[in-house]
């Protein structure tokens, strides 16, 4: 869920600033694991 991803990011900080990248990219696998 979101909000697992969330929690899962927290507390890592990133300098290059791809948080909305990492989020889109484990959504997106999370996604297909669920359908396959």
């Amino acid at each position: 869920t979101p909000a697992e991803v969330e929690e899962a990011l927290s507390g890592n900080i990133c300098r290059c600033g791809t948080y909305e990248q990492m989020r889109q990219a484990i959504e997106a696998l999370c996604g297909k694991k669920k359908e396959g």
